[in-house]
């Protein structure tokens, strides 16, 4: 997969993203939330490129489709959902 399709990918995941981040952040005041957004957003962003940098499939990891002889865990859920339980709550 090309680096352009998984910045597409990237991007259309990013209303979903953007729906959780503001049901987490929903009692911030305005700014406070847009700016949390904004840092969900670069971090999930960050994670994302970090994982293709190093060869694997954002949307994969953590799906249990991985090669288990790479690294451990036991495969618990979609990339997003394993980093909105560490980064958003």
């Amino acid at each position: 997969m090309t680096a352009l399709a998984f910045h597409e990918e990237f991007t259309a995941l990013l209303p979903q993203l953007t729906r959780a981040a503001r049901s987490v952040f929903r009692r911030r005041n305005a700014t406070d939330q847009e700016e949390a957004i904004a840092d969900t957003q670069a971090a999930a962003w960050s994670a994302w490129s970090g994982l293709i940098k190093r060869g694997r499939n954002p949307l994969e990891v953590g799906s249990g489709k991985r090669d288990r002889s790479a690294g451990s865990g036991s495969g618990t859920g979609p990339l997003l959902a394993i980093w909105a339980s560490r980064k958003l709550a």
